[in-house]
């Protein structure tokens, strides 16, 4: 089907058709489920086992109270080496940081 385009109305265009051939997805919705599916993978908990886990932040207000505590952690050194280096491209800054931590774990009770 051919119609008059009203900014040239001496050149014919084609009318494109309104709707999806059928089985098609729109372009939106392909959109939409593809960042659902990477959402999804960000959030899933992979000890879980299944699609249904909950999300991080739904865990962090569910923890079951027999979980061992978390390990209390302690800064005990942070070490920053920095290099500038002239390459090809241009100088490059080099930096190795090394931070050194100590972790406590609670001794269950009963036990020495």
């Amino acid at each position: 089907m051919t119609e008059r385009d009203p900014q040239y109305p001496d050149r014919k265009r084609e009318s494109k058709p309104t709707r999806q051939p059928a089985g098609k997805p729109p372009l939106s919705r392909s959109l939409g489920g593809f960042f659902g599916e990477l959402w999804k993978a960000v959030t899933h908990d992979p000890s879980a086992g299944n699609a249904s886990s909950p999300r991080r932040d739904e865990r962090a207000t569910d923890a079951s109270p027999t979980a061992p505590p978390e390990p209390r952690v302690q800064m005990v050194d942070q070490r920053v080496e920095e290099k500038t280096v002239d390459t090809p491209l241009g100088p490059v800054t080099l930096r190795r940081t090394t931070i050194d931590e100590v972790e406590f774990h609670q001794e269950p009770p009963g036990k020495t």
